[in-house]
């Protein structure tokens, strides 16, 4: 997963009582639920069994996606995405319905953003991700110039078109990448994709009040809070995990999911490689500091703020028009930038020692365009 980061969203958790409700509020983390990352559930339910009982939910489903999505580990009696990827050129692999859909959600994103979302680079990300291993190592040691992938080596590692490679058959519930180049990398939607199909089991069933999932920084809020006021989340400041670079209010069913270059990165000849890779150039994209995507569906969110993250600006502005002009789910956007990366845009706002820019459809959220509590 886009990615994994990633990017951090911090769920601001102050909770002033439920005196208009008999539910009360739990809040339980996790770092064993897969992903690479921690998860935090926060619940209203009529008592602490009840919560208890989401908890091991989201344990057990995020924990199934898990195996499902990685590409890095076998699992015993599953087919997964790297029993997919071991078959390349050789075989088609029959899979769970599930890594289907993912998989055509992928494609959708695709093709919607032109190829700046693309799982089929998997082979070059996976050269980044081993360069970025060893130099997180190196930076731990004092060492800050460790070596990045030459240019050669990501070229050779280039596919063209990937999606022309995947074969997916429904029927079957088959996938094959006839090309063995291909490899597939489903980092940057498999934790939103998670996340969401998580939202819909406890929605499905009301079995909840109200609440919200935080997965390593993926936000999905789960409708409104027992006493009316309002979920608070916030976009952490890029340079420090402590500050915020703009906080939104909500009390929607709504997802928050930001792609950022803070997170999972390593410092070389004092430049920073994060594990976003730009699928066009097949380097470190940097266009932004960090692209925070506001929809309903967090899966969405996933890829398109990792598109967003990809994408120069105005391009990234045009598809958010051409995506909402065309789909009833609408989204929004906000970016953070600094002087490494500023846009010669003239709607930029100074905050916090950033420059941001939300679109017009989420700025009634953003405390930055006056939005309060």
């Amino acid at each position: 997963m886009k990615k994994l980061y990633l990017c951090i969203l911090a769920l601001l958790l102050a909770f002033t009582g439920c005196a208009k409700s008999s539910l009360s509020r739990f809040s339980r983390p996790t770092v064993t639920a897969g992903f690479d990352t921690s998860f935090t559930l926060i619940g209203f339910t009529k008592d602490e069994k009840e919560f208890n009982d989401r908890f091991e939910e989201m344990n057990t489903l995020l924990l199934s996606c898990n195996a499902l999505f990685d590409k890095y580990n076998n699992y015993e009696g599953l087919n997964n995405l790297k029993t997919v990827n071991d078959n390349a050129g050789i075989k088609p692999v029959e899979v769970d319905p599930l890594l289907i859909d993912l998989l055509k959600t992928a494609k959708e994103f695709y093709d919607i953003s032109g190829g700046a979302f693309d799982i089929t680079a998997g082979k070059a990300m996976e050269i980044w991700h081993n360069y970025r291993t060893a130099g997180m190592s190196a930076n731990e040691k004092g060492d800050l110039n460790p070596a990045v992938p030459s240019a050669e080596e990501l070229e050779n590692a280039r596919v063209i078109n990937g999606w022309d490679h995947v074969i997916i058959d429904e029927n079957a519930k088959t996938v094959y990448l006839d090309d063995p180049k291909v490899m597939l990398d489903v980092g940057g939607i498999a934790k939103g994709y998670a996340c969401e199909l998580l939202a819909q089991h406890y929605l499905k069933d009301n079995l909840m009040g109200s609440g919200a999932i935080n997965g390593g920084g993926n936000v999905r809020i789960l409708g409104a809070k027992p006493d009316g006021s309002k979920w608070s989340v916030g976009v952490t400041a890029p340079d420090s995990s402590s500050a915020y670079a703009g906080t939104f209010y909500t009390d929607g069913n709504l997802s928050f999911v930001t792609s950022g270059d803070y997170q999972r990165y390593y410092v070389s000849d004092g430049k920073v490689y994060s594990h976003i890779m730009d699928p066009f150039t097949l380097q470190c994209a940097q266009n932004v500091r960090s692209v925070t995507v506001v929809t309903e569906d967090s899966g969405i969110a996933d890829c398109l703020s990792t598109a967003l993250f990809v994408l120069p600006f105005e391009d990234g502005r045009k598809l958010i028009d051409t995506y909402n002009a065309s789909h009833e789910e609408q989204i929004g956007a906000y970016w953070v930038f600094d002087d490494t990366c500023k846009p010669d845009f003239n709607e930029l706002i100074s905050y916090q020692g950033y420059y941001v820019y939300a679109s017009e459809n989420i700025r009634d959220m953003l405390d930055v365009y006056g939005a309060s509590k």
